[in-house]
């Protein structure tokens, strides 16, 4: 599995809300830590038993040592990643009020990035070309989407689909896709994202007509994603709606990557197209991560907190259908 998506530093701060505009509070530095969507999906792969290469860049600084140190506990695969000299590594303050509905801001301006020129390399095209699946991330620039969707595309035309990657996208953070990405849509397998998300890909519609166009546009499979809920929007069938997980915490930090990589763990471990069973155990994955961020001792470690096989099987064991789970169960859940 190839991860291609950002390696940063979290500087994490705890509030009991948001301030007002205006308004002054006090807050919590409950310190920093690796993460970055990229980093948190090549661990949550590895979690759940896959080989997982994070392609992403780093630099040769203190943070960028933290880094790959962390990475290597976790094992994942750290040959891909580019460590630029004399360049420092991206930084994200996350900010989570007590309601779990956090926000981040990325700070890349003057640090390493990743480029279109760096896919070129021998070694990462090969990465890319020969993995079971690549997992891609909208915080890449424009050019390297494209780059990366250019290249699969590729094998996608030389080859049978049991050769050829499957592609998870997630388009976060949201922006509305180039001309060049929406030409090569039909390389996507599964788009992950929320109705937010979703909407912001294409502001010039409706919000419940994007996935509609996403689809009619090529991509395979658009996954809406929102508390513990999915919806799974698939051309010419109805949509799935898994929603037996309940809570009404709105938005925790890294639960769309524990979504994304139980999702790419299925397809890669079954080689065949998700089932019904494959969205609702993707998210239980999501479920166990958003229960346990809310419990008495919340995980403060992004990728610390995806989950384990184990722990996604238990979730989706102990709660049948028609039942809800967790602390806030009997919450009324707001419709979508």
């Amino acid at each position: 599995m190839v991860v291609i998506g950002d390696a940063v530093i979290d500087h994490i701060l705890e509030v009991d809300h948001f301030p007002r505009p205006g308004m002054s509070m006090w807050g919590k530095d409950s310190g920093s830590r690796p993460g970055g969507k990229g980093l948190n999906r090549a661990v949550a792969l590895a979690r759940l038993n896959l080989d997982a290469r994070l392609l992403a860049a780093i630099g040769d600084d203190d943070e960028g040592l933290e880094i790959l140190g962390y990475l290597d506990s976790e094992h994942v695969d750290t040959s891909l990643i580019k460590v630029e000299a004399l360049k420092r590594t991206p930084v994200t303050t996350v900010v989570t009020p007590a309601d779990g509905d956090y926000s981040s801001i990325a700070i890349k301006k003057g640090r390493t990035r990743l480029t279109s020129s760096d896919l070129e390399l021998a070694p990462i095209r090969h990465a890319i070309t020969s993995a079971a699946a690549v997992v891609l991330t909208f915080e890449q620039s424009d050019n390297v989407i494209e780059k990366v969707l250019e290249i699969v595309g590729a094998v996608n035309d030389s080859s049978a689909r049991s050769e050829s990657p499957w592609v998870v996208v997630n388009v976060s953070p949201p922006r509305p896709p180039t001309q060049y990405m929406r030409d090569h849509l039909a390389v996507i397998d599964y788009l992950v994202g929320s109705s937010d998300d979703l909407a912001r890909l294409r502001p010039d519609l409706p919000a419940g007509a994007v996935a509609e166009a996403l689809l009619n546009d090529g991509v395979g499979t658009v996954c809406e994603i929102d508390r513990s809920q999915c919806t799974v929007h698939r051309r010419g069938l109805d949509a799935i709606e898994v929603d037996r997980f309940g809570t009404a915490v709105s938005n925790v930090a890294g639960a769309a990557s524990a979504f994304s990589s139980a999702l790419t763990s299925r397809l890669v471990k079954n080689a065949r197209p998700a089932e019904t069973a494959d969205f609702v155990w993707a998210t239980a994955a999501m479920a166990t991560l958003i229960h346990r961020d809310a419990g008495a001792h919340p995980v403060e470690s992004v990728p610390d907190g995806m989950p384990s096989e184990e722990s996604i099987d238990e979730m989706v064991e102990s709660t049948p259908v028609g039942d809800r789970r967790g602390p806030d169960a009997d919450a009324a859940t707001p419709p979508r």
